[in-house]
């Protein structure tokens, strides 16, 4: 699938997104516990999954690893973090549940075939296209803070 490179975009690396108004979380502006709606959820599952990305991101970053993109998205889907490792690059999924079992059964093939395809959308923007050295981790993200990371992950 043909992907348009000029259609894609991502969040600032240094940001987490919507920022302190987003990250809010579990109270609304005047400090009450939000209704418990499909919307609330959602909202409240989207703060969550941020901050699992930035914790893996100050995870990679640790190890010397330089943040690329934050959300990188295209027509055919989304990155969740992209890092520069000396000269490769490293694609990250971010999953968070209760556990790394339950985060990890949240990858299905249908996701499993958006990221290669928002994989190869993003190596037609490098220098090397498609002979880009590159790999694709999956972080899990466990309720009580713990990360395990599968790297290179989809690949055989």
């Amino acid at each position: 699938m043909a992907v348009n490179a000029l259609s894609c975009h991502s969040e600032p690396p240094g940001q987490g997104g919507k920022g302190a108004k987003g990250a809010k979380g579990a109270q609304d502006a005047l400090g009450a516990a939000p209704r418990r709606g499909r919307a609330s959820r959602g909202a409240l599952s989207e703060a969550k999954g941020r901050a699992a990305e930035t914790l893996v991101a100050q995870h990679y970053e640790a190890r010397g690893a330089a943040l690329l993109h934050r959300r990188w998205r295209c027509a055919g889907g989304e990155i969740d973090l992209i890092f520069q490792e000396g000269d490769q690059i490293v694609m990250v999924e971010v999953k968070s549940s209760k556990s790394w079992g339950a985060a990890l059964a949240q990858l299905g093939a249908r996701q499993i075939q958006r990221l290669l395809t928002s994989a190869s959308a993003f190596l037609g923007t490098q220098p090397r296209g498609q002979l880009t050295d590159m790999r694709i981790d999956v972080a899990a993200f466990d309720g009580r803070g713990q990360i395990e990371i599968i790297e290179n992950a989809l690949m055989a």
